[in-house]
C-alpha cells in the first residue's frame, strides 16, 4: 500500500488507539482502574468495556472500579450523534477523563462541555499505530462530579495542554460558547503535533 493509501486510509479509521507515553503519564496522574471503550488487544487498564458486553457484566465492572478514575478514548465515529453516544455512556460513570477530538465548534461538543468541569487541549498527537500524527487537534475532557481532582492533579494536565478551560460543570453565567469559539480557532492555529515521552511535550 502506497504512501496516500496509507494516509487516505487513516482519514476514515476510527479506531486511534491511545499513545503509550501520554497514557503512561496521565495513569501516572490518576490511576486509573478501567478503560471504557476497549478491545482484549488494546485495553489500557486490567478493568475494560467493550462493546459486546452485556448489561450484567457492565454492571459488575462498575461495582469493583466504584468511584475510582476511568479512561475513554472512544471510537471516533463519522457522525456526531454516534460520538456524542460514545461519550454520553462514559459520562454515566462519575469520574472519567477522556481524549476526544477538539470539535469544539461542533454541536455534539456542547452537551459535552455542558457535563465536564474542565477541558485541556492538546493540539495533534501521535496516535499509536498511525504512520503519521492526525490531522486533527484532540484534548482532555474531565468529568468530575464528586470534585476529586486535586490540584497536583490539575498542574499535571495543565503542564501538557496549550489551554485549560475550567468550567466546573456551569455554563450560564458566562459567555463559554463564545469562550470555546475563539479557543478553537486558536487551536487550530497553533495545533502542532507532540510527542509525550516521559510526560514531557517535544515537537515532532
Amino acid at each position: 500500500m502506497s504512501l496516500n493509501e496509507t494516509q487516505n486510509s487513516e482519514l476514515r479509521r476510527e479506531d486511534w488507539e491511545t499513545p503509550d507515553g501520554l497514557f503512561g503519564y496521565l495513569n501516572s496522574v490518576f490511576d486509573f482502574w478501567v478503560d471504557l471503550a476497549a478491545s482484549p488487544e488494546n485495553s489500557k487498564c486490567k478493568l475494560f468495556l467493550t462493546e459486546s458486553m452485556t448489561e450484567e457484566e457492565t454492571l459488575s465492572v462498575r461495582r469493583k472500579v466504584g468511584s475510582n478514575w476511568a479512561f475513554v478514548n472512544p471510537p471516533y465515529k463519522s457522525t456526531s450523534n454516534k460520538m456524542w453516544t460514545e461519550m454520553e455512556r462514559a459520562f454515566s460513570w462519575d469520574s472519567v477523563v477522556g481524549l476526544i477530538p477538539a470539535a469544539l465548534c461542533n454541536e455534539w461538543f456542547k452537551p459535552i462541555y455542558t457535563r465536564c468541569s474542565d477541558i485541556f487541549l492538546l493540539g495533534r498527537i501521535p496516535f499509536k499505530g498511525a504512520s503519521a500524527g492526525a490531522k486533527f487537534d484532540v484534548c482532555l475532557v474531565v468529568r468530575d462530579v464528586f470534585k476529586k481532582l486535586t490540584q497536583g492533579q490539575n498542574d499535571s494536565l495543565v503542564s501538557i495542554s496549550k489551554k485549560h478551560i475550567r468550567l466546573d460543570g456551569q455554563v450560564g453565567g458566562r459567555p463559554e460558547r463564545e469562550l470555546l469559539l475563539r479557543l478553537c480557532r486558536e487551536a487550530t492555529y497553533v495545533g502542532n503535533r507532540s510527542d509525550f515521552k516521559n510526560g514531557r511535550r517535544g515537537v515532532i
